[in-house]
């Protein structure tokens, strides 16, 4: 279709709905739905854009109109023109809530966060007791390139106003035990369980005692929270969710210290063929035989030979690594999605996203194309080299036919101080870091190990002091693998030039 005859389409269009209103019964807004999926699908965003106005001129609150050219084909809106016609429909139905958010955070994805706050500030001064308004507002304030500190107060406000509505609950929860207010925490917790229980809704049964099993901060906690989570344990129906809820439970009777009771379900997980594949079921199971004093089983599945440091430098000369690693460096730099994720006393972390298409695992850019094809090689070294065990619960997940595939990836940037807390990939299967630039001192001469890697102790609140430990010195150039759920930490560090490091998870596929 011409410019012109998209230009007379838009007049016909317009024409129509005058007939509209001398024939109201002729014609109505999803016949202007219909016509603009039409135009969308034949490649014609501006034609479908009046087409839907046109609906939403015979019917404001027609919301397919406006949904049908936001979400139904993103990729053939631009992000202004999805504003303005947001904009302009906002403007026919100010109180339109569900408008006002969708508006509000469409702003905000494209940079305009003080833009985006002002309009769900605007919504609450019109409309004080609507939830939706303050758990955005709290989100936005939350994730915004630099943190609002009144981002509580919103997700409190939120949750106080519609205690019942689970979506709320994650945040939330999350704060509380940022700031330590577990007995806060755990409270709602149990409440949003009970309020899910009686309404039969399993999904967010199942999302609230996953955070129930983490909200608690002392030993009596823990013990109330078992109690809590095996009642409603048989209320669940997906098999992952129940095994997912078990691994919660064995974890908590470690924290508890009822090791004993812990053996029959995380045994169960980590090694049944039935199971669906977690890293998580393989770490606390490894804790859980650390606990019992049995060594040499913690020895067996945290092997230091299942950590691999290697190079890609061998799959490339010199000078091609050498381009190719500052051309890496340089983009994960100005990374579109790079975002502070912590800044403060204790230096600065800055973190491309996770996944999703702003993420650097979906960036086509060549060097990114390279990186990803020398990874894929390194898996496979990596996956040749392990030894057969079929009685190993990571070990006999890794025949000849496992089938992987890059689930995660994301570049950091590190600055100054900051450490990455103790931790394991519960959902992966490997995890991949590859060092691109690193600082020549980042603990001065008092400490040498400062920005190290560190694998094999735990983060759970039992004594590890003689279990092995690994560090690894991280270079420019070297990629090291493992498997997820081993425990691993970043060493602090003190130094003004950056680390830039990219980290990977591999999934089963």
């Amino acid at each position: 279709m011409t410019g012109a005859a998209s230009h007379e389409g838009s007049v016909r269009l317009g024409e129509q709905v005058i007939e509209y209103y001398k024939k109201p019964n002729e014609i109505s807004a999803a016949i202007y739905v219909e016509r603009a999926e039409e135009l969308l699908t034949t490649g014609h965003p501006e034609a479908a854009i009046n087409a839907g106005k046109c609906a939403l001129i015979l019917d404001p609150s027609f919301v397919p109109a406006m949904a049908m050219i936001i979400t139904t084909k993103p990729v053939s809106v631009t992000d202004e023109i999805s504003k303005n016609l947001l904009a302009w429909h906002l403007a026919l139905t100010p109180e339109n809530a569900v408008l006002r958010i969708k508006f509000a955070t469409l702003v905000f994805a494209t940079g305009q966060e003080l833009r985006a706050v002002d309009i769900l500030v605007e919504g609450i001064r019109k409309s004080p007791a609507n939830a939706h308004f303050h758990f955005s507002l709290g989100l936005f304030r939350r994730r915004g390139r630099k943190a609002d500190t009144r981002f509580p107060l919103s997700l409190k406000k939120a949750i106080i106003l519609s205690p019942n509505m689970g979506p709320f609950l994650d945040p939330f929860i999350g704060y509380l035990q940022h700031r330590g207010e577990h007995n806060f925490g755990f409270g709602w917790s149990i409440r949003m369980a009970i309020l899910c229980d009686a309404r039969h809704d399993h999904r967010y049964l199942y999302g609230a005692l996953i955070l129930l099993a983490s909200s608690g901060g002392r030993s009596k906690q823990n013990v109330l929270a078992l109690t809590w989570m095996e009642r409603f344990l048989c209320v669940l129906t997906v098999s992952q969710h129940i095994e997912r809820l078990k691994m919660e439970i064995g974890v908590l009777r470690l924290r508890a210290k009822l090791y004993s009771e812990a053996v029959s379900d995380l045994e169960y997980l980590a090694t049944d063929t039935t199971v669906t594949y977690r890293a998580d079921y393989v770490a606390y199971l490894g804790v859980l035989k650390y606990a019992l004093g049995d060594k040499k089983s913690y020895a067996r599945i945290m092997a230091r030979s299942l950590i691999w440091e290697t190079d890609i430098k061998s799959e490339l000369n010199r000078q091609d690594f050498y381009e190719f690693n500052a051309a890496l460096l340089d983009r994960v730099l100005k990374h579109p999605s790079l975002e502070i994720s912590t800044d403060g006393s204790y230096g600065k972390v800055e973190r491309t996203a996770y996944d999703g298409k702003r993420g650097i695992l979906a960036d086509k850019t060549p060097v990114f194309d390279t990186f990803r094809a020398l990874l894929k090689i390194k898996i496979a070294d990596y996956m040749e080299r392990l030894p057969k065990d079929a009685t190993h619960p990571f070990l006999r997940r890794c025949s000849a036919g496992t089938k992987l595939k890059l689930g995660r990836m994301w570049g950091l940037v590190v600055t100054d101080a900051v450490d990455a807390a103790r931790h394991h990939h519960g959902d992966a299967f490997l995890s991949a870091i590859y060092y691109v630039d690193i600082p020549e001192r980042m603990g001065g001469n008092n400490n040498p190990k400062a920005g190290w890697l560190e694998i094999g102790r735990p983060d759970l609140d039992i004594e590890f002091e003689d279990c092995d430990v690994t560090y690894i010195e991280p270079q420019i150039g070297k990629l090291i693998l493992f498997p997820s759920y081993f425990f691993h930490a970043v060493l602090p560090t003190r130094s003004t030039r950056p680390r830039v490091s990219i980290a990977s998870d591999i999934m089963l596929a």
